[in-house]
């Protein structure tokens, strides 16, 4: 008894209420990121919009997400053991929810229950992220280092409501939105991930994992070329030869020919994978730019034949 009681004393605790304009939210994710450690807790809100958090002492960065709302973030806070502390986010609604088709996959998430167990092996002994996964939104999202240029491309996108989105136009969404939007099928061999996407063109990823290297002269293109290795039980893709005619994501972040992604994934569990997006690009941003995202398994789902043609009028869209 005394022992548990140390180990409570140790840990600092974050209680609060996360809600939206109709009330409590349930189901809203709760991050808080180590400054120091670089380590994230999560906890998930009640139907009453209460949750509580334990984690080591330590300064964070606290997140509260849902799908169809904005974040709530408090940043840098100095968190200490014994000492309560209350983070209460009201979330107001956000993006292009009332678009048909372009929510869908995001609303699955809070249909489904979460899938116990743990991670199973590939036959090559590294974990196996195969498997049909819901997309997710950033649990924690950076401050976005824009240098002025790319500020200025964004704010022209916004304000005219992105309609030059490339989602929009039929075409592809790009390797950063890569489970952000869409339902999304993984197939691993040793030498291969196959990332099938139900809702974007073409509708496939190719990661090899063969050892091969990028090409010296990548023609850009949408989904550009990606290589992985994997650092024990992660799986690091490295993507370059991307073009400049993608968005990195729905508010307008622009892509050009020196885009280049890193992306890491592990599968901690039966039931998630976890991404940390890490895109490095002088003609967009000051410093590295990063996206996590904790993409649910959706066991009982699969994909279906997505159509989306140029001139097909159901799927453009202006953003309100």
């Amino acid at each position: 008894m005394l022992a548990l009681a140390s180990v409570s004393w140790a840990q600092a605790v974050v209680t609060g209420t996360i809600s939206g304009p109709a009330g409590p939210l349930e189901k809203a994710e709760i991050r808080a990121r180590n400054l120091t450690s670089g380590e994230s807790f999560g906890a998930f809100s009640a139907a009453s919009g209460i949750y509580t958090l334990s984690l080591p002492p330590g300064r964070y960065d606290l997140f509260a997400t849902k799908t169809q709302f904005s974040t709530g973030t408090r940043r840098a806070v100095d968190l200490a053991a014994g000492t309560p502390f209350t983070f209460t986010a009201t979330l107001t609604p956000a993006g292009n929810f009332a678009i048909p088709g372009e929510s869908s996959f995001l609303l699955l998430r809070d249909r489904l229950d979460p899938v116990a167990g743990d991670a199973p092996k590939a036959s090559d002994g590294h974990p196996d992220l195969s498997g049909v996964w819901a997309p997710a939104v950033d649990t924690e999202p950076d401050d976005t280092p824009l240098v002025p240029a790319a500020a200025a491309l964004v704010k022209k996108r916004q304000a005219e409501n992105t309609k030059d989105d490339p989602r929009g136009l039929c075409l592809p969404g790009g390797v950063v939105r890569t489970n952000a939007q869409d339902l999304t099928k993984f197939v691993q061999t040793p030498k291969l991930l196959v990332i099938l996407l139900e809702g974007s063109a073409p509708g496939f990823r190719q990661i090899f994992l063969d050892g091969r290297a990028h090409p010296q002269d990548p023609n850009p293109s949408w989904m550009g070329h990606s290589v992985g290795h994997w650092e024990g039980d992660t799986l690091v893709v490295d993507t370059v030869g991307l073009n400049d005619k993608g968005w990195l994501t729905a508010n307008g972040l622009p892509q050009t020919e020196t885009t280049h992604v890193i992306e890491r994934f592990r599968r901690p569990n039966l039931g998630t994978i976890e991404v940390e997006l890490t895109v490095e690009d002088p003609a967009t941003f000051s410093r590295p730019y990063k996206i996590r995202r904790i993409l649910p398994l959706a066991p009982n789902e699969e994909l279906q034949e997505y159509v989306c043609n140029e001139n097909e009028k159901t799927e453009h869209y202006v953003a309100h």
